[in-house]
């Protein structure tokens, strides 16, 4: 029996006839296991995923599993139900999810419909996408955070119940020393490229001071500020959005993977998708263009709805979109390199090790990319 059976049977009851596995891989996956699954009920078929825990231990404690699975069930049965989101598609429909917060890490589990079956895909780039891709995930990106000034203002109190019960992933005080460790090489590799070519030597000494401790550095900086703060995604970049082609071109996305969303500054979401998808040729010479994008999303989406002006976005992205370097410098080279190295293993790394690791992984073609985003942070007065 696979994994997710008891799991399709719970989501479907008496109305489920049948079903077939039919792939266990889900594309670009890092900390959950997923089964992709035909089930044959009374009155059709549907497609769906099955998104469960990893059995690896160390996987789950390090990347704090049973806390997202927690957030991922909430997103999905209470809080995206509530937004009353106007984009049609713009999530999976969840037909069942149990989230036991550490209890039984085996009987965790999101059973989500397969947007493929409506013509959703990844998109074939898997690191930096093209300009016409990143307007389109942006502006989706904008009508999502409408929803939270729209709940704000409409109804404020229950909309911060709602988002209260998501719990913080990562930013828990006996995170800090294995957070630091592990983030500290990485840094490094982008900072060292720019020093060795004499480029913003001064920016770059303060930057690194401030980021002397990564863990307090982004807690600081996801911490929430009113009136801007919105519900985000939390990991909005390329390998958590789904897009629908017509004749090769997007029309459409769909997001999934919440198991970090959290209550904090739309610069979260909107500077780790800016500087980790979008090529560094296009953030410079588009850099208004994407950001008007974003807003045009955010103003247009919900009618009669107060939202920041394109200019507090501005500034508020200088304030915050550091917040994306850190979270660059280790996923842009994992993406790059051919053999993936895994989460489980890199854990397992000594401090030299890892140090020697986190600057080789994705060869020079990944520090190149890593030095740009930290070159164009600089350029945009984001440091």
């Amino acid at each position: 029996m696979f994994r997710s059976e008891k799991f399709i049977r719970k989501a479907f009851g008496s109305d489920m006839i049948d079903s077939v596995v039919e792939a266990q891989k889900g594309e670009d996956q890092f900390s959950s296991s997923v089964e992709f699954v035909k089930v044959e009920l009374k009155h059709g078929e549907v497609d769906v995923v099955v998104k469960m825990q990893s059995e690896s231990t160390l996987v789950r404690d390090t990347m704090s599993t049973d806390v997202q699975f927690h957030n991922e069930v909430n997103m999905y049965q209470e809080i995206l139900p509530y937004l009353d989101v106007p984009v049609e598609n713009l999530f999976p429909k969840c037909f069942y999810g149990v989230s036991t917060l550490g209890g039984d890490y085996g009987e965790d589990c999101v059973v989500l419909q397969n947007m493929k079956t409506l013509g959703y895909r990844l998109s074939e780039e898997r690191l930096l996408l093209d300009y016409d891709h990143s307007v389109l995930a942006l502006r989706r990106l904008g009508a999502f955070h409408a929803c939270s000034y729209k709940a704000k203002q409409a109804d404020h109190d229950g909309f911060m119940e709602k988002v209260n019960t998501l719990l913080e992933a990562y930013y828990e005080p006996e995170n800090r020393v294995e957070f630091n460790k592990f983030f500290a090489p990485y840094i490094e590799r982008g900072v060292l490229e720019l020093f060795e070519k004499g480029e913003h030597r001064e920016i770059l000494t303060s930057f690194v001071e401030r980021l002397d401790d990564p863990f307090m550095y982004l807690k600081h900086l996801v911490e929430p500020e009113e009136p801007i703060a919105v519900l985000c995604h939390g990991d909005f970049c390329r390998n958590n959005i789904l897009f629908k082609y017509d004749g090769g071109k997007p029309v459409e996305v769909s997001f999934f993977d919440f198991g970090t969303s959290r209550y904090c500054s739309p610069v979260i979401d909107l500077s780790l998708f800016i500087f980790m998808n979008v090529p560094s040729k296009v953030r410079k010479d588009r850099w208004d263009d994407l950001l008007s994008a974003y807003h045009e999303g955010l103003s247009r989406s919900i009618p009669d709805v107060k939202v920041p002006s394109l200019e507090t976005i501005k500034i508020e992205m200088q304030k915050k979109a550091a917040y994306a370097y850190p979270h660059c410098c280790t996923f842009i080279p994992t993406m790059m390199d051919e053999k993936r190295i895994k989460v489980d293993e890199l854990v397992m790394l000594s401090e030299d090790e890892l140090d020697v690791t986190s600057k080789a992984i994705g060869g020079e073609e990944a520090t190149v990319v890593v030095a740009d985003v930290l070159r164009d942070l600089v350029e945009k007065q984001c440091l």
